[in-house]
């Protein structure tokens, strides 16, 4: 199973329902009986979490809250360490929210579609009609829920077109 399970408001419940249940009938640890989720949203390992894509970890899984990890990728990135943030900033779900209350005035969303996959879509998601001075860039290959919501959308490049 992927994301139609894993990012509902109950996903967690409902993964270790699935898992319980491999359990009880003795589909765990065999050939082609094992449970397992996956990642479906795209880009989601290599863009998001070797790229430090989440508020929590920086480039090659080195944490925000780490002052060396810290020091470590401002070199690379040839910034002064102090503009890095000490700690988390919180997760996907609060920044919608922190843009639909205005505290988030600019947001660029890079080919993934929270629009359609974040949970509770009617009361979260960004929307053209939220803070009018907000503004939401979104960067995608194609259209999508959240190409709709977007103040500016950039074209990105899919893998065939930049293998050439």
């Amino acid at each position: 199973w992927t994301m139609g399970l894993n990012q509902r408001t109950k996903g967690v419940h409902l993964n270790c329902q699935l898992h319980n249940l491999h359990l009880l009938t003795g589909k765990i640890g065999k050939p082609g009986c094992d449970s397992m989720s996956l990642t479906g949203q795209p880009n989601a390992c290599g863009g998001t979490r070797e790229q430090g894509g989440l508020t929590h970890i920086l480039p090659c899984h080195r944490a925000v809250k780490n002052p060396k990890h810290r020091a470590e990728i401002a070199k690379i990135w040839g910034i002064p360490v102090e503009w890095m943030p000490k700690k988390p900033t919180g997760p996907a779900m609060m920044f919608s929210r922190l843009s639909k209350d205005g505290v988030i005035k600019a947001i660029w969303i890079n080919t993934t579609n929270p629009g359609q996959s974040l949970p509770n879509l009617t009361q979260e998601t960004l929307s053209k009609s939220h803070e009018p001075d907000a503004f939401t860039v979104v960067s995608d290959s194609y259209p999508t829920v959240t190409t709709e919501l977007a103040s500016v959308i950039l074209p990105s490049a899919m893998w065939v077109e930049k293998e050439g």
